[in-house]
Order: C-alpha cells, then sequence, then structure tokens
C-alpha cells in the first residue's frame, strides 16, 4: 500500500508566523507506481481528525520531497496545528 510521511515539520517544531521553511517527506509506492499529485493540508486541533484549515499547495510531481511555505501572518499563535499530505490518484480528482 502507498504511504507519504511527514518529515518536517515535526510534533517539536516551532515555526512563527510569517517565516519561511520547507515541508518535507516521504512516500513509500508499494507496487504502485505513479501517483498524480500530493496534496498538503492545514489541520489544528490535535495530530488526527483535527479541523481542516486550508490547502496549503497541491504539487504535480513524483520527484519533489519538499515544499517551501511561508506560514501565513493570519494564522494565530499557537501549538495545536499540524500539516498532512495525500497522495492524490486521477480517480479521486473532481
Amino acid at each position: 500500500m502507498a504511504s507519504i510521511t511527514i518529515t518536517s515539520p515535526t510534533s517539536s517544531s516551532d515555526w512563527e508566523r510569517g517565516s519561511t521553511h520547507n515541508i518535507t517527506w516521504t512516500k513509500s509506492l508499494g507496487g504502485l507506481e505513479e501517483f498524480d499529485s500530493i496534496d498538503l493540508k492545514l489541520y489544528r486541533n490535535g495530530t488526527s481528525g483535527g479541523d481542516y484549515l486550508s490547502l496549503i499547495t497541491s504539487i504535480n510531481s513524483e520527484s519533489i520531497n519538499s515544499y517551501s511555505w511561508t506560514i501565513p501572518t493570519t494564522l494565530s499563535a499557537d501549538t495545536d496545528y499540524y500539516i498532512e499530505a495525500k497522495m492524490r490518484y486521477e480517480e479521486d480528482m473532481p
């Protein structure tokens, strides 16, 4: 089974609003040869099943493993944000 894991930020990361950082990930295709894109989504309130806030970006390349993100200054200063990465396949797209 294919999977993708965020490697940065970690739960101990402390990123300031307005600063720029790399979101990085690893992926294991588990027998699947390709996918169409990776969606990076921002959530709040927990590490799984939290409140969806926004799509950070959708990346349309299998060879990219990082994204440089400037944290919006409009976000509240808090510690309970997390980023989720999801592989998308053509059949998942609207």
